[in-house]
């Protein structure tokens, strides 16, 4: 374009320690810019409904001179109508829109702004066609140019000390250009559409560029499309090195001065020079392209050599949160670059000054299974010994590819929204399963935001706002007891101990180690009126945690991983695990508290496009570990068979068997002083009528057991214990019986913060707890179980809202309390004297049937149900010969309280458990959603 725009490559303010590691990192990338070069034709006439991301590249960046414009941003480039438009906002622009500056800082408003677009490709000698409709207004160029950039260092053989970079660094740069409106001569008087500026760049010096400024055959500011082309000729085997520039195929001049002969990109804009296009006295115009052809000579002269910075200043830099809803469920032949980003780096501790603890995320290890639709990112172990290497942070190649992972991040920005994630974690201790949102800066001493704290020293002071869910987790901080049956929910806003919160929580959902697919969500409110800064987490929509500390507000990528972390998910004895995404959800909540900020290094670690995966049918699945031959002692309990293995981590497996489908199968510890549930269901239901518990540790536990047909085994005593299987485990022994008297619960509440605790005491030991909502249109439950479990008689739900509830309360003495109603008021703070008992309002016993019914979206379906009288339960179970899982417990959506939705449910054959206060159950209504 010119030299404001090479300029704007470096910033010369940055300390030479960022400078440093912005290189260390770069050099790592540039060479795969040569990857790009290419000597086939080009076309595009946009007749897709989006930009297409595997040719074209859109701008986030300002050059032109510090106060002369704010940049072209991404928000200005579309395609419409088989067209691709380039906004441009001038002086009287007033819209939502905001310009950047050169440090990508967000400026106070959006005049100035324009719009960019560049092949992702680099091309050398060739015809170069752009149909095109220019922005007909003064003060913005239409322009049409390409573009090749390198920056050489004292000491550096093609080092020069020129006036322009002089003595920091020389920079070359390789350009052609048309840009409109032109003028007669070098002083910025006599502006007009009649005449275009035709350009030839070799350096960014007065003795290496040629400007000439040309009458045009026609005005251009018509409303007409007219063809621009250029023929550069870069020379050799008889052929002159010049550009020939024309108009609607007339030649309208030629250059042989500084004729560029490294191969670049080419770039098409609308934006916004100083002063030399003019005033710009409008509000908002266009810039129309029909269509692009580039057509190579391949010339002899043609060089292909490595820009300086050819990943900076492009659009996934941009920090906008996307407002518009995000889908994925991998179902391409490739994965989408325009929507992921493949990390290529390194975290997690070092050993040594060179040597990582891990060997970081490679995108080797990401794979597509277009036979499934699914995205696998593998990890592979201590045992791993195959031809994949790891990289160290330095990103110096490994000897090995022990303890490598993968990791996949959103190409855009999200801030506030629901989170959702459908995956298999992979199942083995030392690989941590991960999700989170990511956003990160540096700040240097002089800057305002610099603080000198532990993490960072005295070099720097760093910020990164950040959501996680990772598994395994383990109950506290200290690197022990880590299980599947927990979870790390946390929250930062600084790396500093006093900056973020960590929550060591064990899983009402119970082990996520059990092969299936389970949903992961966070819904992360950043604050709006009437909302509070918080986040949810959800395991299959049921609520795990919420945290109201250290709650993010800055927009940050979305990321997906299978790393490494140094010790705290345990030792990675294996070969190869497999993380399992099936797909991918962001609803976007578009919250006031959302904040939009650069980070420090959006282009560093990534992946280049050469390395993306491509499909394939069926991907080598990781080795199994052998497994040995059950012993199954028999225990008859009725109708129910149960055995029990010892597998081959040292614990052991329960096989449970009915006559009939197994409808419900809980697990309880079965001590005196701990009756607590260890799991909810079974880890793996082998076919409809058998399933396991898996990875039980020795002790004595209580099953409970029912099926469809009515059996039922509520106190079934098992021990297990030593290191192999007993040839006779105990059956004959009594259950431990808790104590009987119970008499009336005792609940109360105490308000914290702006939210409340909820305790309830009972005088035996409590069996189920359970919080449901109790106004007239809203009956579905809050809590499933207790936050904290103060003792075996005593628990709290913890940060329930002000409102209306019921709750659902039962002992092992049989003391049960159904419909014990609570009103929680704000103001309140302290225990209620008595808190209202009234008995719920009884709803019409007539009911008749349920009516049921679908429609599709365009994903999936809806399922609506319909009673006469107020629902009680609603329950969605898989039909199959080898899965009858349930997959939602509650209803997603109250319409009224006679009825409401479950929403996004795949293509399937379903089984719903319905029932209404009244009494009228619809127990295995069949539906095939198809």
């Amino acid at each position: 374009m010119n030299r404001a725009m090479a300029n704007f490559l470096q910033d010369r303010g940055k300390t030479m320690k960022s400078l440093f590691r912005l290189l260390s990192c770069l050099f790592a990338l540039i060479y795969s810019s040569a990857l790009f070069a290419t000597d086939t034709p080009f076309y595009d006439d946009f007749s897709s409904a989006t930009l297409d991301s595997s040719k074209w590249l859109v701008a986030y960046r300002q050059w032109g001179g510090a106060d002369a414009n704010g940049g072209v941003i991404p928000q200005n480039v579309r395609v419409q109508e088989g067209k691709l438009i380039i906004e441009g906002h001038g002086d009287r622009y007033t819209g939502p829109l905001k310009g950047i500056n050169k440090d990508r800082s967000l400026r106070a408003d959006g005049k100035r702004v324009g719009g960019a677009i560049a092949t992702k490709d680099y091309f050398g000698s060739g015809s170069y066609e752009v149909r095109m409709k220019v922005l007909p207004k003064f003060g913005v160029s239409s322009a049409i140019w390409t573009f090749h950039y390198q920056e050489y260092y004292p000491g550096h053989p093609e080092y020069v000390a020129k006036p322009v970079g002089a003595p920091d660094y020389y920079a070359s740069n390789h350009e052609i250009d048309i840009e409109m409106p032109g003028r007669p001569g070098a002083a910025h008087q006599d502006i007009s559409f009649s005449r275009a500026l035709f350009n030839t760049w070799t350096g960014e010096n007065d003795d290496e560029y040629r400007v000439d400024y040309n009458e045009l055959s026609a005005p251009q500011d018509d409303g007409q499309f007219h063809t621009y082309r250029f023929d550069w000729h870069t020379g050799g085997n008889g052929e002159t090195a010049r550009v020939d520039f024309y108009v609607d195929g007339v030649l309208e001049g030629t250059n042989f001065e500084h004729i560029p002969t490294k191969k670049g990109r080419l770039w098409i804009a609308a934006w916004f020079p100083d002063g030399w296009a003019g005033t710009p006295d409008f509000d908002t115009d266009t810039l129309e392209v029909d269509w692009v052809r580039i057509t190579p000579f391949n010339e002899p002269n043609d060089e292909t050599a490595f820009e300086s910075f050819p990943n900076f200043g492009w659009a996934d830099a941009d920090p906008t949160p996307a407002a518009e809803y995000f889908f994925e469920d991998f179902n391409d032949a490739t994965l989408d670059s325009a929507k992921w980003k493949i990390a290529k780096k390194n975290w997690g501790g070092q050993v040594s000054s060179g040597e990582s603890y891990n060997g970081g995320v490679i995108p080797e290890n990401v794979i597509l299974d277009n036979a499934n639709s699914q995205l696998i990112l593998r990890a592979n172990g201590n045992q791993y010994t195959g031809p994949l290497r790891g990289i160290n942070k330095d990103l110096s190649v490994r000897d090995d590819g022990k303890r490598t992972g993968s990791a996949i991040a959103t190409a855009q920005y999200f801030a506030s929204g629901s989170y959702s994630v459908r995956m298999k974690v992979a199942p083995v201790k030392g690989v941590c399963s991960a999700l989170w949102t990511f956003h990160y800066q540096e700040f240097y001493p002089g800057s305002p935001e610099y603080i000198e704290k532990p993490v960072g020293g005295a070099d720097y002071y760093a910020i990164n706002h950040e959501i996680d869910i990772e598994l395994p987790g383990r109950p506290l901080p200290a690197h022990e007891n880590i299980s599947f049956d927990y979870a790390l929910f946390n929250t930062w806003q600084g790396e500093n101990d006093d900056e973020y919160t960590a929550n060591h929580t064990q899983l009402a959902t119970g082990f996520q180690d059990d092969g299936q697919f389970h949903t992961y969500r966070f819904d992360w409110y950043t604050g709006d009126t009437n909302e509070s800064a918080r986040v949810e987490f959800y395991i299959d929509d049921v609520l795990e945690k919420v945290t109201f500390d250290h709650v993010p507000n800055i927009g940050g990528r979305f990321w997906i991983s299978a790393w490494f972390p140094r010790g705290w998910a345990g030792i990675p004895d294996f070969d190869t695990a497999d993380l399992i995404i099936d797909w991918v959800e962001i609803i976007p909540f578009n919250e006031d508290g959302d904040r939009s900020v650069p980070e420090t290094f959006p282009n560093d670690g990534w992946a280049d496009l050469s390395e993306y995966p491509v499909g394939v049918a069926n991907p080598e699945p990781p080795v199994d570990p052998p497994v040995e031959p059950p012993v199954e002692p028999p225990i008859e309990a009725g109708p129910f068979s149960i055995t029990y293995t010892v597998n081959n981590t040292g614990s052991y497996d329960i096989n449970i068997t009915a006559s009939g489908d197994i409808k419900a199968m809980q697990l309880f510890n079965a001590s005196v002083n701990d009756s607590s549930i260890v799991k909810a269901a079974l880890d793996q239901l082998t076919s409809a009528r058998t399933g396991k518990f898996i990875n039980i540790d020795a002790g004595t536990y209580r099953l409970f057991m029912s099926d469809y047909a009515g059996n039922v085994n509520d106190d079934f005593i098992l021990e297990l214990s030593g290191g192999s299987t007993p040839e006779e485990p105990p059956v004959d022994e009594p259950p431990v019986e808790p104590p009987v008297g119970s008499g009336p619960f005792a609940v109360s509440y105490v308000e914290n913060g702006s939210a409340f605790d909820i305790t309830v005491q009972g005088g035996a030991d409590l069996k189920s707890v359970q919080l449901f909502y109790a106004d007239e249109n809203n009956h579905s439950i809050v809590k499933a179980s207790f936050d904290e479990t103060v003792s075996s008689t005593q628990g709290k739900f913890t940060h329930i809202t002000a409102g209306t509830y019921r709750l659902f309360m039962s002992d092992y003495a049989g003391n049960v309390v159904d419909d014990y109603i609570l009103v929680i008021e704000a103001g309140g703070g302290s225990t209620p004297g008595e808190p209202p008992v009234e008995p719920p309002v009884e709803p019409p016993v007539e009911s008749g049937p349920f009516t049921v019914s679908y429609t599709a979206n365009e994903f999936s379906f809806d399922i609506t149900i319909q009673a006469s009288a107020d629902i009680k339960a609603a329950q969605l179970f898989h039909d199959s010969a080898i899965d009858t899982s349930i997959i939602k417990t509650s209803l997603d959506t109250v319409l009224s309280s006679t009825s409401g939705q479950f929403t996004q449910i795949p293509a399937g054959s379903y089984r719903l458990f319905i029932s209404d206060y009244a009494g009228n159950v619809t127990e295995n209504y069949q539906l095939v959603v198809e």
